[in-house]
């Protein structure tokens, strides 16, 4: 009868939780479409540089795309900002399952999940973002412009989609030091199995690059390349704990 009342208290706290979950994220849509224009100019800055002061603009061909364009926007950028209120309430809903070591193991890698998304937005927004603007705003076809010019005329929600693709896939790729390190702390990978499997990693960097990247080689590439730098970064984590664990087994 005990263990049914506690099935119900978890039933119960799920409910409590997830309540919460919902009103932060309903609080952080509301506030964000509040200043959607001042988020969306953030957004577009990177698309016309610091130094170009002339009024520049996004067109949209169908009629209800800048609108849909706009909820896109805002669904992201508060379900982005919900992250530590969801890791919140997940952490404290499992926390009475957990030996008190275990819950600051857990707190930990939770927090530096968070301080992943966050330097990967940072990154994203900061330096990939401007060098592909750059890359592909001046690409011209080698075109003489006295007599043939090429024009950029950006559609919002093509741009949105590929802003939010590009956050979207720096967060994910960031986590995978973290995911790496669960697996080493549980022993489920090692040092020798990271060193040979190396070439394979490579090939999945590059699959991973064209999947979570807009459809272009040099994004790829842009992607692909500080992933195999992680795996390597890895590799070396994995020495490192393998040699403490030596050490302390012989101590």
């Amino acid at each position: 009868m005990k263990k049914h009342y506690k099935i119900f208290n978890h039933i119960e706290e799920f409910k409590y939780r997830s309540v919460y979950i919902v009103i932060s994220f309903i609080l952080s849509f509301s506030t964000l479409y509040l200043f959607l224009g001042e988020t969306t100019y953030v957004l577009i800055k990177p698309l016309f540089g610091n130094d170009n002061q002339e009024v520049q603009e996004l067109i949209y061909t169908d009629m209800a795309e800048a609108f849909f364009a706009s909820i896109k926007l805002t669904i992201f950028f508060a379900f982005y900002s919900s992250i530590p209120m969801i890791l919140y309430h997940i952490y404290f809903f499992t926390m009475p399952g957990m030996y008190r070591h275990e819950q600051k193991v857990v707190l930990n890698y939770i927090l530096i999940s968070i301080s992943l998304t966050t330097i990967s937005s940072f990154v994203a927004y900061t330096l990939f973002v401007p060098l592909i603007w750059d890359f592909f705003l001046n690409y011209d076809f080698n075109l003489n412009k006295d007599i043939f010019q090429v024009s950029f005329q950006g559609k919002i929600i093509e741009y949105i989609n590929l802003i939010t693709n590009v956050f979207l896939s720096f967060i994910l790729c960031f986590q995978i030091p973290l995911i790496f390190l669960i697996l080493l702390k549980i022993e489920f990978i090692s040092s020798k199995s990271l060193k040979k499997y190396r070439s394979i990693n490579i090939v999945f960097c590059f699959i991973c690059g064209a999947l979570l990247s807009p459809p272009d080689v040099f994004s790829q590439i842009c992607i692909a390349i500080p992933l195999c730098f992680v795996y390597e970064i890895n590799i070396l984590i994995s020495l490192f704990l393998s040699n403490k664990k030596s050490y302390l087994e012989t101590n």
